[in-house]
């Protein structure tokens, strides 16, 4: 059944890949990482509502099946339970939620495969449950993938079961038609929700991009900063790792606004980021938090190696000639360090690198200088 199923997913995914517009692979990873998200969440939600629902309804229906003698009561409810178990556990177990879900359908379409042979018109009800669980899957999935396993286990229990109860190949291959025409319907309902879905998520990681990237640098603009900086905090205090963070600016900017242009000025800083990120490690940190001034977290670095760190960005920077247009440039840069103290916040870090920033200035620039610890009350 397993290479069947995985055949005919492999089929189906060929089929409608050609509908949908492929993402980059960084970008597709996300979205399947935030579709997990919502389907872990909406499943979470939705199967323990719905499984008390089908059970208030499974007890109903046994309430006949005991009164007229009927043996097929015991079935109903203990499918129904099944449910009710199976919802409730996907609500606390988020990650097995969708096996969960996959398993519950697979359950109800062979759970109605049999009470169609022991009950009258049993055959319209063993169809009528495998097309529920098929659209319970679409309207508990939009996601093209989610839906193409639901509808192929579907289709394979019902065969399976039904051939194993002896029902007639003629209403195997009526049941078939019905549900392949319906879950065709389905499969384009979904691929165009998802389509849709995936035009938003890239809209949304664009504006995001947009909206915590510098335009004229391309580095981390205050807003990254203000978010990613508690996260690698956190971190620290999580591996009781040390933290240094550094702000950095550019000396004499002015002057070279008012002798070169702006113009030039921009060049600067486009032409400073790079130089910049050259000299640092891909764990570190860096943002430009506005004119000038950039900041530079160092997870993992002691005050020794965040000072070794920011000697060797100011020597890099002052033996880099600039040229811009026909006029090169030499830089320096004045910064100042600061080592994280256990407990402290984001704000009181940067704002002590800041003020030893401010001595290196008065010391006459292009230095490093370092923060004072801060006072205990």
């Amino acid at each position: 059944m397993k290479t069947s199923e995985q055949s005919i997913l492999r089929r189906l995914r060929a089929v409608v890949s050609h509908w949908l517009p492929p993402l980059p692979e960084g970008l597709a990873q996300a979205y399947r990482a935030e579709s997990t998200r919502k389907f872990r969440e909406l499943s979470a939600a939705a199967l323990p509502f719905g499984s008390i629902g089908f059970l208030g309804f499974a007890l109903w229906e046994a309430s006949y099946d005991v009164a007229l003698l009927r043996k097929t009561w015991l079935l109903r409810v203990g499918l129904a339970a099944f449910f009710v178990i199976a919802g409730l556990l996907a609500r606390h177990l988020q990650r097995w939620a969708e096996g969960l879900y996959l398993l519950s359908g697979a359950v109800c379409c062979a759970g109605v495969m049999v009470l169609g042979t022991l009950v009258p018109a049993g055959k319209l009800l063993a169809f009528g449950g495998s097309l529920m669980t098929l659209s319970f899957a679409f309207v508990l999935s939009r996601e093209i993938g989610r839906v193409l396993r639901a509808v192929t286990l579907v289709i394979v229990t019902m065969n399976t079961s039904g051939a194993l109860l002896g029902y007639t190949l003629r209403d195997l291959l009526q049941f078939d038609g019905y549900l392949v025409a319906t879950a065709m319907v389905l499969l384009v309902a979904s691929v165009i929700q998802e389509r849709t879905e995936r035009a938003a998520f890239s809209l949304d990681v664009q504006m995001r991009d947009l909206a915590h990237t510098d335009p004229l640098t391309s580095l981390p603009n205050r807003r990254r900063l203000l978010l990613t900086l508690p996260h690698l905090l956190a971190l620290a205090d999580r591996g009781r790792t040390p933290l240094c963070l550094m702000v950095i600016d550019l000396d004499h900017f002015k002057a070279i606004n008012d002798t070169h242009g702006h113009a030039a000025g921009d060049a600067v800083l486009q032409a400073f980021g790079p130089l910049l990120v050259a000299q640092l490690r891909s764990a570190d940190f860096v943002a430009r938090v506005g004119g000038e001034e950039f900041v530079v977290v160092l997870p993992l670095t002691p005050l020794t190696g965040g000072h070794c760190v920011a000697e060797r960005l100011r020597e890099a920077i002052a033996r880099t000639p600039l040229v811009i247009g026909s006029v090169e440039l030499r830089l320096s840069i004045s910064l100042g360090l600061a080592e994280r103290c256990p407990g402290e916040d984001g704000e009181t870090l940067q704002k002590r690198a800041d003020a030893a920033l401010y001595v290196a200035k008065r010391q006459g620039r292009n230095r490093v200088a370092v923060a004072e610890l801060p006072v205990k009350l």
